[in-house]
């Protein structure tokens, strides 16, 4: 019958499992009710400053701070400045608009508006919610905001999720302190 590993060999095992939790916890990305959009998707729009977020574009909209994605999942989320109008929102009662409903009409008898989508950006800006009857505005951005030259890029690196390699070598770590472990409880015995 094998003998049962002493204290020390215990307290190593459980400090193992304990990094080993510890580093999946810490370089697992955050959890995101939203997926990011893809900045390319973006591109026809004016760009604006980081300066500039708030303030009203030339032609109609304001500069806004997107967030999106410059890849696939996993990528670094990122900040663009650009100027967006956002849609006019047209007030209804509560559980007019749903996910079930999305692209129907709505607003009054004559059906003004449609069910749909609000970015999170024009949410912030209308106070709308994430489905809303809406319509499309009728401003056009022209320019950046008066008096403003726009950015070069339009784009600012926010930090993102740890890279996919942080997973990797916390899994190394733990599998190699394992080894060891396992070892010297089989030179006690």
């Amino acid at each position: 019958m094998p003998k049962p590993p002493s204290q020390p060999l215990r307290w190593l095992a459980r400090f193992a499992s304990a990094l080993a939790l510890a580093s999946l916890a810490l370089a697992a990305s955050p959890a995101r009710a939203d997926i990011l959009g893809e900045c390319s998707a973006i591109t026809d729009l004016i760009t604006c400053a980081a300066t500039d977020v708030g303030k009203p574009c030339q032609g109609g909209g304001k500069c806004l701070a997107l967030a999106c994605s410059q890849g696939g999942p996993g990528s670094t989320a990122t900040m663009v400045y650009r100027c967006e109008a956002c849609p006019t929102i047209i007030s209804v009662p509560a559980g007019t608009c749903t996910l079930t409903n999305m692209g129907t009409a709505c607003g009054g008898d004559g059906g003004a508006g449609t069910c749909g989508i609000v970015s999170s950006e024009c949410q912030t800006e209308t106070g709308a919610d994430k489905i809303s009857c809406q319509t499309p505005s009728t401003e056009k951005p022209t320019g950046p905001p008066a008096g403003e030259g726009g950015s070069s890029s339009g784009c600012d690196i926010a930090p993102g999720p740890p890279k996919p390699a942080a997973i990797g070598v916390g899994l190394l770590a733990a599998g190699l302190l394992a080894f060891l472990i396992d070892r010297a409880r089989r030179r006690s015995r």
